[in-house]
This record gives structure tokens, C-alpha cells and sequence, in this order.
């Protein structure tokens, strides 16, 4: 049936239409006693229109119901406003942003009647023509979701069943039980870190005051005795700047996680959340189809000497029909299921694996940072101390380390030393010695402990190992793509 009239593919000119449909900001709305959130979202065609959290949950219901089997991204979890947790509109948000985007790459739901009628503009409240909508659609029926789940899906349409389908079944819903329970205690665990977090932050930067507020008065009662002097007659060692480096560093740290692994753990929970939504619904079906296999095989049982009135034929071709219409569907849901659950596994891994990368990048460059600062500190401590022999093997100890993890890259990378010119490995060695016999006094500076430019450039060698580590440990054993028009997910 037609939808009602809607202005959603009127031209407009407006240049700056999006890609996608946008959530451009989210609004209050409602009276005193019914406040709700309108999210404001301009379409593809550049125009605006407002909907509601349940007008979400109403379209993805919908869909559901239409492709009974198949993966229907998801949606944020329905929670009151009086519980929502600080910055949780935001999150909110972005899950339905990412909803709205993956409807638009995946053809069949971006072309489907009900994903173009909500995301039209209409002449009254999206509310009426909602109700509207749904005295216009009848529920369909069984042999029409089939029929329906075969012209959107034609290669599963054509994959034998497997013989041990049931064993499959029993598998896939233990495998996404446990799945979904430690991605929860995940998000858990990830949840409860960033709350530390947030409480070590404030800590170390009271720590920091309290330490500069202390410096402060020791040198304002030391100035009244010996101008330039604190107490006890010595300078107290500034630690002030290392304290900060390590907020900044856990501070970053927190950022990071923000951005990197909570996100993608809770992508990962909400999709593994579907798929064992879908095989509720296999579950569900294959129930319906033994219900009605059960009534049938009344009728075709050769044995039964009933006589079937008149008035009974009609349900017995009902009954007949709807076993035949159950069947298909089942046998086709099956497949369907197992197939979007290996790649919806697949593509969380994928996506898992490139969200660890960036993290563990980003999180080694900052930590670095945050080592040198206190490798700073310990030679500025050393120095105060005109302990210079302990701060020489520090820098000893550490040039030794930088040799072993370069012995160890050629070793990992099978460069065969025969091949290395002579000449070029005495005056490597015979640099590598001048280093370590440098005098200690022109390694560190009395002042501001400046890095000279040979750490400098270990410290760059350091780096590009480690990141060629990281590669290695994250590249992906094998990056074979799916066929594009069967499951076109979003990465």
C-alpha cells in the first residue's frame, strides 16, 4: 500500500545536504508533566525533521518484523530521563547517528518503504502518520516473509541447508551467551578504569598544588633567614613539572579509552545483542513451526478414519498452508542467521583489532612521554646528590638495553649479518663506544636535564620498533572481504 503523502524527494537548494542522515542536535520538548528529547535530523535532501527516541524503537521494530532473521542495526537501550547518567545524551546520540548511517548502507533497508517514510518530512506530527501507517499495513504473512526474505537474500537462497543445522543452532546461542556476558563484563571493567581515572586526575593535580603551595612557604620562611636558601640549607628538587606529565599522561589515557576502546566494546555488545536477538526470533519460529506441524499432521495422517466435514476445510487448507509457510520459513531464517552471525563476528574482530591498534599507538607515545619525565626526575635527583657514578650506569644500563632490542629486531627480521659491510659495523661499534664513554657532565645538564641528540635518536629507533611491533601484532592473518551485495555491513 502507499504511504502517506510526504514532501521527503522534493528538491531542494540547499548545497550542503550530508551524505547520511544527520542528528544535528538534540531538543527538549513537551509540557511540565510529559518532558521528552526531540533529535533534530537533517536528511539526505537537505531538510529537517524532528523525532523521538520512540519513533526510533517504532522503525526498527517495524524492520524487524519485515526481515524476520536478518540484522537490524542497533539502537541505544530504552532508559528514563530522571536516570540518565551524566554525558549519557551525547552517547545516546551518537548510537542513533550510527543507526541512521549503517540504514543507509545497507541497500535493502535503505530502500525498504518504512526506512524512506520516517525519514520523510510530513505535513502533521509524525505521531498521527504513524498511527496512520499501521491501520494501512496489516501484519505480513509467513509465506510473504519468506518470499520477501528470498528476493532480498538470493545467495542464501540458494545454500543447501547443512545436515547437522540443529548441532549449528545449539552452538551459535552458546557461543553469543558467553560472547555478550564477557563483553559485558568488559564494558564493566572499562567503565569502572575511566572512573578511576577521572578520581587519579584530580588527585595528582591537588597533589601538584599541595606540593607548590609547600615550595611557596618554604621559600618565603627561608628568604627571612638566607635570601635564596630553604630550609634545612638545601634546594628542594622541582618536581612540580614530572607531576604534571604524569596527569597529562593519565589524562590522555582516560581520552584515549574515551575514544578508542569504549567505544568500540559497546559496538561490539550492541551487535552481538542483535544477533542474539535474531536467533530469539529463529528460536521463536521454529516453535511456531512444530506448534503447526503438529496441527497439520491431523490432517494428513493416512491413519485417521475421520471424516473432515465441509465446514472443516477450510481450516485444514489453512492449517496445511501455514505448516508449508512455516517450513520455508524456518529453513530459510536458519541459513540466514548463521550466515550474518559469522559476518557480524568477523567484522567486530576486524573493527576490535584496528580500535587496539590506535589505542595501544597512542597510548605508548604518551606513556613514553611520561617514563622519560620521570627518567628526568631521577637524574635530577642524582645529580642534586652528586651521585654522578649511579646516574653514568643508568645511561650504561640503558644504552646496553638499546643494543639488545636492536640485536633482537635483526634477529626478527633475518638480516643476515654476513652481508654487512665491514667497515660500516667497526664504526658503528666504535660510535656505540664513544657514547658510552661520554662524560656524564656533558650528558646532563645541570638546570633543565636537556636530552642530548644521541637519546634523541634512540628514542626515535625505540619508537619506529615498537610501531612495527604493533603492526605486526595486529595485522590481520586473513582480510578476505565479503561479498558486497550480501551483507554490506559498514567497517
Amino acid at each position: 500500500m502507499a504511504s502517506p503523502k510526504s514532501d521527503n524527494h522534493q528538491k531542494t537548494n540547499n548545497g550542503d545536504a550530508p551524505k547520511f542522515p544527520t542528528i544535528t542536535r538534540a531538543e527538549l520538548a513537551g509540557n511540565y508533566f510529559n518532558k521528552h528529547v526531540a533529535f533534530v535530523i537533517k536528511t539526505t535532501s537537505g531538510q529537517e525533521i524532528k523525532r523521538r527516541y520512540t519513533d526510533f524503537e517504532w522503525l526498527r521494530g517495524l524492520l524487524r518484523t519485515l526481515y524476520p532473521g536478518a540484522f537490524i542495526p542497533p539502537i541505544p537501550p530504552k532508559l528514563p530521563v530522571a536516570m540518565w547518567p551524566q554525558g549519557y545524551l551525547l552517547m545516546r546520540k551518537r548510537e542513533l547517528q550510527q543507526f541512521l548511517q549503517r540504514l543507509e548502507v545497507i541497500p535493502y533497508l535503505k530502500r525498504d518503504e518504512i526506512t524512506v517514510f520516517f525519514l520523510s518530512k510530513h505535513h502533521s506530527s509524525f505521531d498521527k502518520v504513524r498511527k496512520q501507517w499501521e491501520k494501512d499495513h496489516p501484519k505480513p504473512s509467513d509465506k510473504w516473509l519468506h518470499e520477501n526474505l528470498v528476493k532480498t537474500f538470493p545467495k542464501i537462497h540458494e545454500t543447501e541447508t547443512p545436515s547437522d543445522m540443529n548441532k549449528r543452532c545449539s552452538e551459535s546461542t552458546q557461543l553469543i551467551e558467553s560472547s555478550v556476558r564477557q563483553l559485558e563484563t568488559m564494558v564493566k571493567s572499562c567503565e569502572s578504569f575511566i572512573e578511576r581515572s577521572n578520581e587519579c586526575c584530580s588527585v595528582l593535580t591537588e597533589f601538584r598544588n599541595a606540593f607548590d603551595d609547600l615550595v611557596r612557604t618554604e621559600y618565603a620562611g627561608a628568604a627571612e633567614v638566607v635570601p635564596g636558601r630553604y630550609f634545612g640549607g638545601e634546594k628542594r628538587v622541582d618536581i612540580s613539572p614530572h607531576i604534571e606529565q604524569w596527569r597529562t599522561y593519565k589524562s590522555e589515557e582516560l581520552s584515549q579509552v574515551k575514544l578508542y576502546y569504549l567505544p568500540a566494546l559497546h559496538r561490539a555488545l550492541n551487535d552481538l545483542r542483535v544477533i542474539r536477538e535474531i536467533l530469539h526470533q529463529r528460536d521463536q519460529i521454529q516453535s511456531e513451526y512444530n506448534a503447526a506441524k503438529q496441527a497439520a499432521e491431523v490432517w494428513n495422517d493416512p491413519h485417521q478414519l475421520k471424516q473432515v466435514r465441509s465446514s472443516d476445510l477450510a481450516r485444514k487448507h489453512r492449517e496445511i498452508q501455514k505448516e508449508e509457510d512455516l517450513r520455508r520459513l524456518k529453513a530459510f531464517v536458519e541459513k540466514l542467521v548463521l550466515g550474518q552471525l559469522n559476518v557480524v563476528f568477523c567484522a567486530n574482530q576486524r573493527r576490535w583489532k584496528k580500535s587496539c591498534h590506535l589505542f595501544a599507538e597512542k597510548h605508548v607515545a604518551s606513556l613514553e612521554k611520561a617514563i622519560g619525565s620521570w627518567k628526568a626526575l631521577t637524574n635530577k635527583i642524582l645529580h642534586s646528590q652528586g651521585n654522578t657514578e649511579a646516574m653514568h650506569k643508568a645511561v650504561t644500563v640503558e644504552s646496553i638495553a638499546i643494543d639488545e632490542e636492536k640485536e633482537e629486531k635483526n634477529a626478527n627480521a633475518n638480516v643476515d649479518v654476513n652481508d654487512v659491510d665491514v667497515e660500516e659495523e667497526v664504526d658503528v661499534k666504535l660510535k656505540k663506544s664513544q657514547l658510552q664513554d661520554v662524560n656524564i657532565e656533558q650528558i646532563v645538564n645541570v638546570d633543565d636535564v636537556d636530552v642530548v641528540a644521541e637519546d634523541e635518536i634512540e628514542r626515535k629507533e625505540r619508537d619506529a620498533a615498537s610501531k612495527a611491533k604493533m603492526n605486526e601484532m595486529f595485522k590481520d592473518e586473513d582480510e578476505t572481504e565479503n561479498a558486497p551485495n550480501e551483507f554490506p555491513w559498514d567497517e
